[in-house]
């Protein structure tokens, strides 16, 4: 921070990698698959690291998720956007994006850090299976759909070890108490391993991916263009229709704006 003719300026880090969110969608619209488990358990430690870090300052960012993990141009990630972060033991009511946010706080009941973690253990997953494990159109519904799971979120589905499995879902416990603190998740095996020392300083295999916005959009306008073609069934191929009309209409966007030489 400097002052400068009366203007105070922030000067932050560049995080030349962009978000988590834009490698997952290099995943979801081009590799079609998850991220590996060496990805996703070194996510796991540089987010871990950085959760605890805050939780021991008594601050509860409230809003983890892929778009606010940040990639440095090494490959390291780090925790951006604490815009919703608050100074607290403890809070209450709804914050941060409803499908990161833990049932308590869905409810509007009282909540504390461990809602870091749930978030966390959301993103984890979302890395795995590429997909979110309840959607719903409302934030009733999607507190509904949490409570039917029962004393945590199913991840017997996911790929993976049993080991990353369980630290996974260790984080999508639906009591809060019975969920672990952030100091807690880093007694488990899978995420202490994450969190040493050696592995912290190393960065997140392949990362960061070199793709624009504007070559995601060309991969999947292209990808959609395929299964129209190959799409037998009428209602999925409206359906893809759909999707492609609006994903020319981002890359029409994107054009407009590289030419009006306004990209971000």
């Amino acid at each position: 921070v400097f002052v400068s003719y009366n203007n105070v300026y922030l000067v932050m880090e560049l995080m030349a990698g962009g978000s988590l969110k834009q490698h997952l969608a290099v995943h979801k619209h081009i590799r079609e698959s998850g991220m590996s488990p060496a990805q996703v358990q070194a996510v796991a430690g540089h987010v871990l690291a950085g959760l605890r870090c805050i939780h021991a300052a008594g601050i509860i960012h409230r809003d983890v998720k892929p778009a606010n993990v940040l990639v440095t141009g090494s490959g390291h990630c780090k925790i951006g956007d604490f815009g919703l972060a608050i100074r607290a033991h403890t809070a209450e009511g709804e914050s941060g994006t409803p499908y990161y946010s833990p049932p308590e706080a869905l409810s509007g009941a009282i909540y504390d850090a461990r809602f870091d973690v749930w978030s966390l253990g959301i993103m984890l997953h979302e890395m795995v299976a590429l997909e979110i494990p309840v959607l719903a159109a409302t934030v009733e519904e999607l507190l509904a759909g949490l409570l039917k799971c029962g004393d945590s979120v199913d991840v017997s589905t996911l790929a993976g070890s049993a080991e990353m499995k369980a630290a996974i879902g260790s984080c999508l416990v639906i009591d809060a108490n019975n969920r672990p603190s952030s100091e807690n998740l880093a007694e488990l095996p899978w995420f202490a391993a994450a969190i040493s020392p050696e592995a912290l300083s190393r960065p997140v295999p392949d990362f960061p991916y070199n793709l624009s916005a504007y070559e995601l959009f060309e991969h999947k306008r292209a990808r959609l263009l395929t299964k129209l073609q190959a799409a037998e069934d009428a209602d999925a191929a409206i359906t893809d229709q759909e999707e492609l009309a609006a994903t020319s209409a981002h890359l029409g966007k994107f054009v407009r704006k590289l030419k009006a030489g306004n990209w971000f």
